[in-house]
């Protein structure tokens, strides 16, 4: 069992480690991350899995989920929860940056 002040550190690096990340979305994308953890109890033999969603916030104030990544976490792995949204995030930036480049590149074939 980690004391309360060695779990707070590394959450907090965990929050530093994401930041940029999600900063950049949310600046060239408009895009929020929302980070879920799903645990479940043994008599439902559900795996427990970490949940990623990349979504906008329309004009009527209704969510748009532009991306969703659902990994599976393996419980004895320390740090598997944060590497795997970090792996997510950093997957969602790169898939909205080369949607970016392809929409520019088909405005630049096809100008309106």
């Amino acid at each position: 069992m980690r004391s309360g002040n060695t779990g707070r550190k590394l959450h907090q690096a965990y929050l530093d480690d994401l930041k940029p990340w999600i900063n950049q979305l949310y600046e060239d994308h408009r895009c929020y991350i929302a980070i879920s953890v799903h645990l479940f109890a043994d008599a439902h033999h559900m795996k427990p899995t970490v949940e990623v969603e990349c979504f906008r916030v329309g004009t009527g104030r209704q969510r748009e989920v532009v991306e969703q990544i659902v990994y599976e976490v393996l419980p004895r792995d320390q740090g598997h929860i944060e590497a795997l949204s970090l792996r997510a995030v950093s997957s969602m930036l790169l898939n909205r940056e080369n949607e970016k480049a392809r929409a520019e590149r088909q405005t630049e074939l096809f100008p309106a």
